[in-house]
């Protein structure tokens, strides 16, 4: 008799067993193969190589504990002075790891799923049957966001450069890691119909439609916008392109978090100038939703002092956005919850519908921004981010806070509520990404990246903070 277990991902309920991998729709699944995609500027060509060794044993020593480097993978950069960066990483149902974001300092994006518990490398090095084509593009590429398909792929959005401008890119690949040539063009859609310059977040809707919220050009405005499954740009839907929320994003490292409720509404989470955390809620078919906040000075936009960046929902389509206090002396990771109505939940932090702390606390240089957010089955939330010690050797840590249902931190995680690691001696090191692995060993996967010295920098991924 097989042995079973029940996954949870997001809505979703998944049946797997230890013979077997099944999609959303509880389909048999061919197993994965253990690839990795890069596009290479020079030739314009996107490459299927095959992961080595080191990519597949993400969780070999998942325990940090008091290991030295335990539970810590580095992607390395192909070069001196060239940087890795992990943006976006989402556990499987299979307990595999996909992860995305850029390697060689932006001149190729990052695509690869990752394995556990292997060994031994692969014989063969690059698969020049599965290429695709991008032309134009010269400058830098990254990854921000995946999105899971229904087949055991995944949608992609972020941007690329070419011929000195920045634009939004949206992509798909399936469950082998190729790009899906239906999609868009050769994968890859890169004319949304209105100038956007990046796009920082994508989500699935219930038809299969992807939503997208990016930025016209830097210190533009807002973009909110919609293509088909098949990369199509969907006329159906209103695009916003407007000034109305005040989210801006003055440079390409500001993450900016959308997601999508049971209604199909679309909520995206930034920041404005002033600076207010910003939480705007639209239409399932575009525009924004006037009955969100709607007594307030913009209906459909809500706000609140700080700077926003992540956006989590829960089953009662309630959100939790996390961002800073833009306190000043120093910046803390801050944590709101909205109501379904958009106004402060005040069951929620002591009654004052949020929560700041600082995964380093004690020094008034230790600035620390909350980049991503999540919820774990339990109802705890997880926010993660850089954090400065200013009070060491002045280095960037991954940083860390879990507070309750409740709104108030979780003493059980490292005694505090909150935990930073620092991978190397005065690093630039950002975490940027954050996801929860259920399964019969639970654990966090946080992603990001780590300059380690005045070398070569690596994307970083820490295996389960919370056993520390």
């Amino acid at each position: 008799m097989k042995k079973q277990m029940m996954l949870w991902v997001g809505i979703a309920q998944v049946t797997c067993c230890y013979a077997e991998v099944r999609d959303y729709n509880n389909n048999v699944l061919v197993p994965p193969r253990r690839n990795i995609v890069l596009f290479n500027n020079a030739t314009n060509v996107f490459q299927l190589i095959k992961a080595n060794s080191p990519l597949r044993q993400w969780a070999v020593n998942q325990r940090k504990g008091n290991q030295a480097g335990g539970g810590v993978l580095k992607l390395a950069s192909a070069a001196a002075g060239t940087q890795t960066v992990v943006r976006a990483a989402v556990v499987n149902p299979d307990q595999t790891l996909t992860v995305a974001g850029s390697i060689v300092s932006g001149t190729y994006i990052l695509v690869a799923r990752l394995f556990q518990n292997e060994s031994g490398t692969d014989s063969s090095y690059l698969n020049t049957s599965n290429t695709n084509t991008i032309t134009g593009n010269t400058g830098a590429q990254l990854i921000t966001s995946l999105v899971p398909d229904l087949s055991g792929g995944y949608y992609l959005g972020g941007y690329a450069n070419g011929g000195g401008v920045t634009k939004g890119i949206l992509g798909h690949v399936d469950n082998q890691g190729v790009f899906i040539t239906s999609f868009g063009s050769n994968g890859i859609q890169q004319t949304l119909g209105v100038t956007v310059g990046y796009i920082g977040g994508i989500a699935r809707q219930s038809t299969g439609n992807i939503v997208y919220a990016g930025i016209s050009v830097l210190g533009g405005n807002l973009v909110v916008g919609r293509v088909t499954s098949s990369g199509a740009i969907d006329t159906t839907f209103t695009i916003y392109n407007a000034t109305s929320t005040g989210i801006n994003i003055p440079a390409l490292t500001n993450p900016l978090g959308i997601a999508v409720d049971n209604q199909d509404r679309i909520i995206v989470v930034g920041a404005d100038l002033t600076p207010n955390i910003v939480v705007a809620r639209f239409n399932p078919n575009g525009g924004l939703d006037t009955t969100f906040n709607a007594t307030g000075a913009t209906p459909g936009v809500f706000k609140v002092a700080g700077d926003g960046y992540a956006v989590a929902l829960l089953a009662d389509n309630s959100i939790i956005a996390a961002g800073d206090d833009n306190g000043g002396a120093p910046f803390n990771f801050k944590i709101i919850k909205v109501t379904p109505q958009g106004s402060l939940d005040t069951t929620f932090g002591n009654g004052t519908g949020m929560v700041t702390s600082n995964p380093i606390p004690g020094n008034a240089g230790n600035n620390a921004n909350a980049y991503a957010v999540t919820v774990m089955p339990n109802g705890n939330i997880v926010a993660v981010g850089p954090a400065v010690n200013a009070g060491g050797a002045g280095n960037t840590n991954f940083g860390i806070v879990m507070v309750s249902p409740a709104g108030v931190l979780f003493p059980q995680f490292f005694t505090t509520g909150y935990f930073a690691y620092s991978f190397a001696t005065n690093p630039n090191t950002n975490a940027y990404t954050v996801s929860y692995q259920g399964g019969i060993d639970p654990s966090l996967v946080v992603g990001g990246y780590d300059a380690a010295g005045a070398g070569s920098a690596y994307g970083l991924i820490l295996a389960d903070p919370l056993n520390g």
